[in-house]
């Protein structure tokens, strides 16, 4: 566990910092780096802050060998389907689907009062399809923000935290080389639970013939 700050830097100097300790190189897939007025590492470890930080800017990270790769989900969710996994054309395939209600939000208000001029900066994002007069439930975040573009970009980060995990699949199916963590599949023949799918976690099995397990979830579209 250490303890460290730091002031007025870029996102992914912070990380460049932290990986140093581990004597990790760096590998930061991401379009834009964000400005970070203050951060603080209190009792924690290196990979402990490291995830908080990334998932607070909407980021998500991953270590490979001697490497620290630094993502917007987003980008990669937005990515064409490395492939097709039809149900129907399946030898056999155990799977199960999940669908979450709970912890689930139609839209995401940032609400923040500068401290010196009390500007009052509020933004309110609604997820694709969703609006004011839809059932469903509004997150509340109140953090700094400088503007109207910052809030947006606070608010869709904010709801994309909460909201990525609505709909998850496990599956077991033949085996493929080519199946892969960070790649999106389309998955057809499931019925409601059809559609693009980021894969999170794969497990290659060869007893009893070749197999692999996949943890998907379903990509978010528009935030």
């Amino acid at each position: 566990d250490k303890y460290r700050a730091w002031e007025k830097v870029k996102l992914s100097q912070i990380i460049k910092d932290v990986a140093a300790d581990g004597e990790l190189e760096v590998f930061y897939d991401v379009d834009s780096d964000t400005d970070i007025e203050r951060a603080e590492q209190i009792g924690q470890s290196n990979l402990e802050f490291l995830e908080k930080i990334c998932k607070d800017n909407g980021l998500a990270l991953k270590i490979s060998t001697n490497k620290l790769v630094v993502f917007d989900e987003y980008k990669y969710e937005q990515q064409e389907p490395a492939l097709e996994i039809n149900k129907n054309l399946l030898k056999y395939a155990s799977y199960r689907f999940r669908s979450k209600l709970k912890g689930i939000y139609k839209a995401c208000h940032v609400k923040y009062q500068k401290t010196k001029t009390k500007e009052l900066i509020e933004y309110t994002f609604y997820v694709p399809g969703q609006h004011a007069d839809t059932e469903g439930r509004i997150l509340e975040v109140n953090q700094q923000v400088e503007s109207i573009a910052e809030a947006e970009k606070l608010a869709k980060k904010s709801l994309r935290n909460k909201n990525k995990d609505e709909v998850t699949a496990s599956l077991s199916i033949p085996g493929g080389y080519e199946f892969a963590a960070g790649c999106v599949y389309k998955l057809t023949g499931w019925q409601k639970f059809d559609g693009n799918y980021i894969c999170e976690k794969v497990s290659h099995s060869i007893g009893g013939g070749y197999s692999v397990s996949l943890e998907l979830r379903r990509v978010l579209n528009g935030y």
